[in-house]
C-alpha cells in the first residue's frame, strides 16, 4: 500500500490510490488552486489520476469563470491581464461565457460540459479549458474550450436526445463561432463541435444543407461518452426545463 495522493501523507486503502473520501478533496484542492489562478494548468491537472477527478476540477475552474463574467471578480482578485504578445494579434483572456444566465442552462449541463472537456483534453492529450478571446476587429468570444497548443477551439453541448426547438440554430451559431473566431486568430485552429450523445450529433453529420455547411467550414463534430449517471442528469435537466 502506497501514500494517498492527495498528499495528506497517510497510507492509502488497499489497491486505492486515495484513503476514502480523499479524491474528491484533492480534486477540490486542484480546482481552487486553478479558481486562484483563472484558467487551466496542465501540471496541475496532469497530478489528479483519473478523468472524473480532472472535471470535477475543470467543473469549478467554468463556474467560478461564468460568474465572474457576470459579476466580475471577487473583491481583492484581480481582473486577468490581456495576454496578446504584439500588436495586431488577438488578445487572449481567460473567462468562460455566463452560461448559467442562459434560459434552460443548468448545473448538471455545466459539470457535464466540464467532463466533455476532459474527456476531448484526454483523447487528444492537451488541456481545453474556456477562454475569452479578445480578437482583432475588436470584438470578443466566449469559448467553451481552448488549446494553444495545438491551436483547437469547442464548442461543447451537453444535450441528450434530437435537438428540439431552436437548439438546431444554438449549435449552428456555435459552429458560426468557432469559425470566426478560427479566422480572426489566424492560428489554423481546428474548429470542434464536442457533443455528448450520437442522437443528437446524428442531425450535424447527415446530409442536410447545414451538416454540409459545417463541412465546408471545416467544424468537425466530436461525440464522447459520458457516464450513465451523467447522463441520466443531463436528461432529468432537459425535462424539468421543458416543464
Amino acid at each position: 500500500m502506497g501514500l494517498c495522493r492527495c498528499g495528506c501523507g497517510e497510507v492509502a486503502g488497499r489497491s486505492s490510490l486515495y484513503r476514502p473520501g480523499h479524491d474528491a478533496r484533492h480534486a477540490g484542492a486542484v480546482g481552487r488552486r486553478l479558481v486562484g489562478m483563472g484558467s487551466a494548468d496542465t501540471d496541475l491537472l496532469a497530478d489528479l489520476p483519473t478523468e472524473a477527478l480532472r472535471a470535477k476540477a475543470l467543473a469549478m475552474l467554468t463556474r467560478s469563470l461564468n460568474r465572474r463574467a457576470v459579476t466580475g471578480p471577487p473583491q481583492g482578485v484581480p481582473m486577468p491581464l490581456d495576454q496578446s504578445s504584439s500588436a495586431g494579434e488577438a488578445a487572449v483572456v481567460p473567462y468562460a461565457t455566463a452560461r448559467e444566465m442562459a434560459p434552460g442552462h443548468s448545473t448538471e449541463q455545466q459539470d457535464a460540459e466540464a467532463a466533455m472537456l476532459a474527456l476531448l483534453s484526454k483523447a487528444e492529450n492537451v488541456v481545453l479549458a474556456p477562454r475569452r478571446l479578445h480578437l482583432q476587429d475588436g470584438s470578443y468570444a466566449d469559448v467553451d474550450g481552448v488549446s494553444d497548443s495545438p491551436p483547437i477551439l469547442v464548442e461543447a453541448w451537453a444535450h441528450q436526445g434530437p435537438p428540439i426547438g431552436g437548439q438546431r440554430n444554438k449549435v449552428l451559431a456555435d459552429a458560426l463561432k468557432l469559425a470566426h473566431v478560427a479566422s480572426e486568430l489566424g492560428r489554423g485552429h481546428r474548429k470542434v463541435l464536442c457533443m455528448a450523445d450520437e442522437e443528437a450529433a446524428r442531425r450535424f453529420c447527415g446530409g442536410s444543407w447545414f451538416a454540409g455547411a459545417l463541412r465546408r467550414l471545416g467544424v468537425e463534430v466530436v461525440v464522447v461518452e459520458l457516464d450513465a449517471a451523467t447522463r441520466a442528469g443531463i436528461r432529468a435537466a432537459q425535462a424539468r426545463q421543458r416543464r
